[in-house]
């Protein structure tokens, strides 16, 4: 007859069981038990991090849809990538009318040329933060909504040009009484 010891088994503070475990397998198990408790601790710092990120994320995005303004990323090939809600009440399109689609074709076909040769400029210099132009964009319903734009771009090591992120701020009313 062998001798036997008692190992507890822990999670979070809290035993969950005992197991007799006889003294030839106790290494074995020992470390069996090891792997499970560090398994486990990795799936919790996994399902932590990812509640912090859902979480990090909700806000954000309660943020973005509080600003009256439109915030929008375009990718590199100057399509956009995302856009928030409140942009999209101010063109009066839904997300899906505008992700994927060229930025230009949202704009008032007489500003296209002046926002393109700033483009080309603050493109060729690698500009990170045009800001200040001045165009107006065509909304759904047929309108003209006149926005300031302040943009940052962003250029990879090369300085090829990978898309921008910037704000749209409705200057409609005061452009009117001017």
């Amino acid at each position: 007859i062998g001798f036997s010891f008692v190992l507890p088994a822990v999670f979070s503070d809290m035993l969950v069981g005992m197991s007799l475990i006889p003294l030839p397998y106790l290494m074995e198990y020992s470390f069996l038990f090891l792997v499970i408790c560090v398994a486990y601790a990795m799936t919790s710092e996994q399902m932590w991090t990812q509640n912090a990120l859902r979480s990090n994320e909700k806000q954000y995005r309660t943020i973005l849809n509080n600003v009256p303004d439109i915030i929008y990323s375009l990718d590199g090939t100057s399509c956009f990538y995302s856009i928030n809600e409140p942009g999209c009440r101010l063109l009066g399109y839904q997300q899906k009318d505008l992700i994927g689609h060229p930025f230009l074709s949202f704009v008032c076909a007489e500003d296209t040329e002046q926002l393109m040769k700033s483009f080309r400029q603050a493109v060729s210099g690698r500009e990170q933060r045009p800001q200040g132009q001045r165009f107006r964009f065509l909304c759904a319903d047929g309108s003209l909504l006149w926005v300031a734009i302040n943009a940052t771009m962003l250029y990879d090591s090369k300085g090829l040009y990978l898309g921008e992120s910037g704000v749209c701020r409705d200057i409609t009313n005061p452009r009117r009484s001017e």
